[in-house]
């Protein structure tokens, strides 16, 4: 875990009286520094993680457009709706769980469903399923099937692109560095970079800007 992933699933379904032995190592990047960790040990609802994901996104989405962009008068009103079936007043109660399930099912059916391929675009596909001359032929599919045959086809490859390094996306939560070791020395060079510059205060002399440059070129 570093700066960027802060977040990692202990285990996927708790028992009651079982122990966890939880190690935590921090790394501070200085020879001589303080590091201190505070930790916090939630309870993850899958039913309410899905239906928190649910909201956000479209709910990020609309933030985005016009205020008079009815795109975004339509999701506020299928995100409303979902928040006002969920039943509070008694939190973690059977009502509030079926209430959860219900609104999330709400979004997927009225909301997810509908802004997803239209009539139209179906009865489209299935056209140029048949061929039209001039055109190319579209099958339906899913993605993992795609996924599946480009494995079978590509997979052993070796004139097969690769990517070499970490590949960081912003929803990564709980995944650990692949190169622990580069951003270590990326650490070292930016302290003997910090010394160079109070010599060189101490000298009257201007900074040296190249190795700093050197460094974050390579990063």
């Amino acid at each position: 875990m570093d700066v960027n992933h802060r977040e990692i699933v202990l285990t996927e379904k708790a028992e009651a009286g079982q122990t966890y032995n939880i190690d935590l190592y921090t790394y501070s990047g200085m020879n001589e520094g303080h590091s201190e960790l505070l930790t916090c040990i939630s309870v993850l609802e899958k039913s309410i993680e899905k239906l928190y994901y649910h909201i956000k996104v479209p709910l990020e989405i609309a933030e985005q457009l016009h205020q008079e962009d009815k795109r975004r008068s339509d999701i506020l009103n299928y995100l409303t709706m979902a928040v006002n079936m969920i039943d509070l007043r008694k939190a973690y109660s059977e009502s509030f769980y079926r209430t959860i399930e219900e609104a999330a099912r709400y979004l997927d059916d009225e909301f997810y469903g509908k802004f997803g391929p239209t009539k139209e675009m179906l009865e489209n596909a299935a056209r140029l399923d048949k061929g039209i001359p001039g055109s190319p032929k579209v099958r339906m599919g899913k993605a993992l099937d795609f996924f599946q045959r480009l494995d079978a086809k590509v997979s052993g490859n070796k004139k097969l692109p690769k990517w070499v390094g970490e590949l960081y996306l912003e929803y990564h939560r709980g995944t650990y560095t692949s190169i622990a070791r580069n951003k270590k020395y990326n650490r070292e060079v930016l302290k003997a970079k910090e010394r160079a510059n109070v010599l060189q205060a101490f000298e009257d002399k201007p900074h040296n800007y190249d190795a700093w440059d050197i460094n974050i070129y390579y990063q």
